[in-house]
């Protein structure tokens, strides 16, 4: 079994090599972050024309989860319940990663936006 994943925050950006052509993104929000706050993000992503509803994800054992922290590895499950929640949003075109960068980036409880590796 492989040793277990341990980030200590956000993953880094993927190579732009490795997304050049991705149609997922990860949009992560603070712990802290409250309901309000969330719905707000939300209808950003919402608002971005090329991309889908973002599925929200909190539960550090949830297969989602354990993939936009660790890949294939599986998580400490001491160190996930500390990490952001996250969202995973579809987008139609690759294009539209920097226009879901602009939508979110800076709103409360918003702490990163990356792409996401196709699986």
């Amino acid at each position: 079994m492989p040793a277990a994943c341990r980030p200590a925050g956000l993953p880094a950006e993927p190579p732009a090599a490795d997304t050049r052509l991705s149609r997922e993104a990860v949009v992560y929000v603070t712990q802290e972050s409250t309901p309000e706050q969330r719905n707000y993000i939300d209808a950003a992503i919402f608002r971005v024309m090329a991309a889908g509803p973002g599925n929200f994800y909190y539960d550090p054992l949830s297969p989602e989860f354990r993939r936009a922290y660790c890949g294939r590895a599986p998580l400490d499950p001491k160190i996930g319940p500390t990490l952001p929640y996250l969202y995973e949003v579809g987008l139609s075109s690759p294009g539209a990663f920097p226009a879901l960068v602009n939508e979110v980036q800076g709103m409360p409880g918003v702490v990163g936006v990356r792409h996401a590796l196709p699986d």
